[in-house]
């Protein structure tokens, strides 16, 4: 069970810094910033490295290219950040630079993690099923009492 969440964790987290990367590379693309490097390359290989981590051999490789992945993120994330017109970082995307260097940072067994960069307030479900074992979302209960009022909690 143990290797299963790490692999997950590996994967996943692999996900997040490849889209990450990509929204950072759209982002200079679009406010015409030249970069040193895009990264696209590597990032492709990364991917292909990650791809074989179940494989016991393999999953060093694995490791080591998600690594790098967090790395190239950092490295982007740092040349936009002094390549960015002042008044465009601070108004409009700081607060994507904030969050993509929290996302970045987490640690496995850390508290508040995100799971998802589209919809950050996700939790973590356990199912316990062998097919589906975990599930993203929030768990919300529905009560209706005896005069029809409906009455909702949101769990966390």
């Amino acid at each position: 069970m143990r290797k299963i969440k790490e692999v997950l964790r590996l994967r996943f987290a692999a996900k997040r810094a490849i889209k990450i990367i990509n929204r950072l590379n759209k982002l200079a693309k679009h406010h015409a910033v030249k970069q040193r490097r895009t990264y696209v390359k590597e990032v492709k290989n990364c991917r292909l490295a990650i791809r074989h981590f179940r494989h016991v051999k393999r999953r060093a490789k694995a490791k080591k290219a998600l690594t790098r992945l967090r790395t190239i993120a950092n490295k982007l994330m740092r040349e936009l950040q002094r390549k960015l017109p002042i008044h465009l970082l601070f108004e409009t995307d700081q607060k994507d630079f904030l969050f993509y260097q929290r996302v970045l940072a987490q640690q496995p067994k850390g508290k508040g993690k995100i799971y998802s960069l589209h919809e950050p307030n996700v939790y973590v479900i356990a199912k316990g099923r062998g097919h589906k074992q975990y599930e993203y979302g929030n768990k919300v209960f529905i009560v209706s009492t005896k005069d029809n009022n409906i009455r909702g909690c949101l769990d966390n």
